[in-house]
């Protein structure tokens, strides 16, 4: 039987106003008696409902304690959660807008790099060039198409 079945609002206003009833009781029932050390003896033998009220209160508070620590815990994790999302999807834009400018940039090394052989071999002799397997298939690769024509003669 729980103390909300009984009509009481667990807490620690209900523990000490059964505390209290229950000292005026024995306070009471000693006044009564012949008040003999027997009878005081006989008084504090008496089971009273306190460690039952007691036990009541304080597992209701510590489930009430459970609750609030659960509900704080949840939203912790909630937030964290959300915060975690942001966090990646601005890491997620930093690291796309890196690896774009450096694929760019790398690009554009290779471009120039390729600019740069072609200028090379427009200066040295086609004989040296066509003598080469690696300058000749670059040849080839780079033309677009230019020298299809002379192709199987270049190979």
């Amino acid at each position: 039987m729980t103390l909300k079945s009984r009509g009481y609002q667990p807490g620690l206003t209900l523990l000490l106003t059964s505390y209290n009833s229950i000292l005026n009781r024995q306070v009471a029932e000693y006044k009564e008696s012949n008040k003999t050390e027997s009878a005081l003896a006989a008084l504090e033998n008496e089971e009273f409902e306190t460690p039952q009220t007691v036990f009541m209160v304080i597992a209701y508070q510590l489930y009430r304690l459970a609750d609030i620590i659960d509900n704080t815990f949840e939203g912790k994790i909630e937030q964290t959660r959300v915060q975690r999302n942001d966090i990646m999807a601005a890491y997620i834009l930093v690291v796309l807008v890196l690896a774009f400018l450096s694929w760019r940039f790398v690009l554009s090394f290779l471009k120039e790099s390729v600019n740069q052989i072609k200028n090379v071999l427009a200066v040295l002799p086609a004989d040296l060039v066509l003598a080469s397997f690696i300058l000749r298939s670059f040849l080839i690769k780079t033309s677009h198409g230019a020298v299809d024509t002379v192709k199987n003669e270049l190979n």
